[in-house]
């Protein structure tokens, strides 16, 4: 079994996530979180699901991108990000 590692970065833009749409839907915004964490849990099982962008994975879940990394026996999600950015791993 993987070990999910989320770094402060990736915990930063789930909270933003999270903000941006309890203004609009508090209903909304619990249900786009819990997907975002269940998608990053199927990681643990299946840590090649994703697309292979260079030097990260990008698994989609609705209209945010988890940009994640596999290195031996752990699993980094990154970043989480809105499909409409492109994002700069440097």
């Amino acid at each position: 079994m993987n070990n999910l590692i989320i770094t402060n970065l990736a915990k930063s833009d789930i909270r933003e996530i999270r903000i941006y749409h309890n203004k609009h839907s508090k209903d909304y915004s619990k249900l786009l979180i819990n997907k975002i964490k269940s998608s990053s849990h199927n990681l643990k099982q299946f840590p090649n699901i994703g697309s292979d962008c260079d030097f990260y994975r990008e698994l989609p879940c609705g209209n945010y991108n988890i940009l994640y990394v596999v290195e031996e026996n752990n699993i980094y999600i990154i970043r989480v990000i809105h499909s409409s950015m492109n994002f700069n791993f440097y």
